[in-house]
């Protein structure tokens, strides 16, 4: 058995359950944006956080699974490198930004703030960190397909993250 065909099954799997999750939480974000009342806007918050989990979930596996082949058969190449510095900073975003956001958002915490100007700044912090993640994948995918060399690499990686900046302003 050719276990790097079993890495790459693995790999692909994740990238598409990460993407998969990443469309999910943007149906969740809309609904939320919609909402007229709060058990509205609950729900949608539940189906945004567990597409968190489950990207967590894809990403850690992407993850394993890349530096896996990456060690087997690609080696430190530039667009095996910049994939990963760019997953780990999808995750740190996911993190940071966006888990706190929807922790925050569902306990209700305003700290003493207007409570509908926090959901307002809440919702386009956590608007932008979708838009910018969902660029990440998108440019870890064109680095997967096309396998740039040297600054390549990290120009499609930066077209990809200014495309989700441009997207979040829409």
């Amino acid at each position: 058995m050719d276990w790097y065909l079993l890495l790459l099954f693995a790999h692909i799997l994740a990238g598409i359950g990460l993407l998969s999750a990443l469309c999910v939480e943007a149906v969740g974000f809309l609904g939320m944006r919609r909402s007229v009342t709060g058990n509205q806007g609950h729900s949608w918050l539940v189906v945004q956080r567990n597409a968190v989990r489950f990207e967590t979930i894809a990403m850690a596996t992407a993850v394993v699974a890349g530096i896996w082949m990456m060690a087997a058969r690609w080696g430190p190449e530039a667009w095996t490198v910049t994939a990963l510095a760019a997953i780990v900073g999808m995750a740190a975003l996911t993190a940071t930004v966006t888990r706190r956001g929807l922790k925050r958002l569902a306990t209700g915490r305003t700290d003493g703030d207007n409570a509908s100007d926090v959901a307002v700044a809440m919702k386009r912090r956590l608007g932008r960190s979708l838009w910018i993640r969902i660029g990440i994948g998108i440019g870890i995918l064109a680095l997967m397909t096309s396998k740039p060399q040297g600054p390549a690499s990290a120009g499609i990686l930066l077209a990809a993250i200014v495309g989700g900046v441009v997207g979040a302003e829409l």
